[in-house]
């Protein structure tokens, strides 16, 4: 973004409303953004409106909006057993996406999280209402679903950070030195 700010030509706003059950986390995820901003000298361009919403999303009541762009992150992993993550995403899905919606799961690379993310990306292809983007190029079961029960599909890929990841590095004190590519889908 910081090479590219000189394309953004007016000011833009950007609402973002998170949840978390823990408010700390999310107080500390907006002053992260924040200084982001300010550091890529992005403040002056871009304004954002954070909503923060401590709540446990397994068992409030979702209110309903509509969103371009979810970001589910360590949301796999939360949860123990395939059908509460299904469960769970079926009622985020309901509650918040449209047909033109982007869902970015951000998951960490263990062998279980990646078997649950390959047999929740199976139930929302069989759905018929969902196509995945990415890292698969297919809309067919899995592969390792079928024959290779133990296997999970999970690669890296070295890459060279671009300057906002890098600035994140410095404010997190966290180095992203590969890529493990994450699945994305996209509503019909």
């Amino acid at each position: 973004l910081q090479e590219q700010a000189h394309l953004i030509k007016e000011r833009c706003h950007v609402v973002i409303d998170a949840y978390d059950i823990n408010r700390k986390i999310l107080v500390d995820g907006e002053q992260l953004l924040i200084d982001y901003l300010k550091r890529a000298k992005l403040d002056d361009k871009i304004t954002v409106s954070i909503h923060l919403n401590a709540v446990d999303v397994h068992r409030a009541h979702l209110k309903s909006n509509r969103y371009d762009f979810i970001l589910m992150g360590n949301f796999i992993n939360e949860f123990e057993e395939r059908d509460e993550q299904q469960r769970l995403l079926h009622r985020i899905l309901a509650a918040w996406s449209d047909v033109h919606t982007k869902i970015l799961f951000l998951e960490p690379g263990s062998k279980k999280v990646t078997r649950d993310l390959q047999a929740l990306r199976d139930q929302l292809i069989e759905s018929g209402e969902y196509t995945v983007l990415a890292p698969c190029l297919h809309q067919h079961t899995c592969p390792l679903n079928l024959t290779a029960k133990g296997d999970w599909c999970n690669f890296t890929q070295d890459w060279c950070a671009p300057d906002f990841i890098k600035d994140f590095d410095e404010i997190t004190d966290l180095k992203k030195k590969y890529l493990l590519l994450p699945t994305v889908s996209e509503n019909f």
